[in-house]
């Protein structure tokens, strides 16, 4: 994310310092009202929930700085952010429950995977909960996942759920490193066979997803490149600072992020898991360099 905020700086002129936020509240609120002292134009906001820094937040909304949040799901109840821009976790979700019920056409018994202090995860838990709705696929069992613990935890409770509910035939791993740890969990713990569904896979999934064997559960993972979300909060920017638009704040529905459906042993070029690495995405960039260009903000 960080690298695409800097091609989009660059490409426009502007000037980026980057600061990190070390995870907790007050660190989170201690960097945006350091930014708000050096008076900036505009502070790109890369996962800091409001509620992590409502105070400081305020005041940058009474300044008239704008705030973008972009890579994430942002829970803004309040409005303090400008704009946020994220991968559509609807969409994903819709992708991931038609493949489910083209492997498991006769029904499926779920264990979701949750964190429901991480809007992300929530809007993932959501889509899919809404996705199902009226299907013969049902969530059998829930787990709230320790976060500090998240790998181990998500193994145990894989393992733990399935011995206490034979019918669970499918994880919904909804966060990336859910996906690994759900596969080691089934690979060792001697039950049945259970599909494994996922968001974001990580190049470790990709790599468990090659070594698929047929015959073998399904392991299924859909994907989107978060960070060209950045682009977004730049037009956004461009409008704001630079055209005095009286519509600035850009809709990603404009120019939609792409978003991938990943099939362990499929053939099919739109779905197959890429030979290595990650998923290699489309560039993004041009589109909004020509709009950039016909409006005469870069040359």
């Amino acid at each position: 994310l960080e690298t695409t905020i800097r091609e989009a700086a660059t490409a426009l002129g502007w000037n980026v310092t980057t600061t990190a936020a070390n995870g907790t509240p007050a660190a989170m609120a201690a960097v945006i009202e350091s930014r708000l002292g050096a008076s900036p134009d505009a502070i790109i906001n890369a996962g800091i929930q409001p509620v992590a820094a409502t105070e400081v937040l305020r005041s940058a909304k009474a300044s008239k700085i704008s705030v973008i949040g972009v890579g994430a799901v942002y829970d803004d109840p309040d409005k303090l952010l400008t704009a946020a821009y994220g991968p559509d976790e609807p969409q994903l979700a819709d992708l991931l429950v038609g493949q489910m019920r083209r492997d498991f056409p006769n029904g499926a018994q779920a264990l979701q995977l949750e964190a429901s202090t991480i809007p992300s995860v929530v809007a993932r838990q959501e889509a899919l909960d809404r996705a199902v709705d009226g299907t013969n696929i049902s969530v059998a069992a829930t787990h709230e996942t320790n976060l500090p613990n998240g790998p181990k935890d998500t193994a145990n409770a894989v393992t733990t759920m399935r011995r206490n509910d034979p019918r669970i035939n499918m994880i919904w791993a909804l966060q990336g490193f859910q996906i690994g740890a759900s596969l080691q969990a089934l690979g060792t713990d001697g039950l049945a066979p259970a599909g494994v569904y996922g968001f974001m896979p990580s190049p470790e999934v990709f790599a468990a997803m090659r070594a698929w064997q047929p015959g073998q559960a399904p392991i299924v993972a859909v994907d989107s490149p978060a960070q060209y979300s950045a682009w977004y909060a730049f037009d956004t920017l461009v409008n704001q600072l630079c055209r005095g638009s009286a519509r600035p704040v850009v809709q990603q529905s404009e120019q939609p992020l792409p978003v991938r459906l990943i099939v362990a042993g499929s053939t099919d070029a739109a779905t197959q898991v890429p030979e290595r690495g990650t998923v290699a995405w489309e560039p993004f960039a041009p589109y909004f360099l020509e709009k950039w260009r016909k409006a005469g903000v870069i040359a």
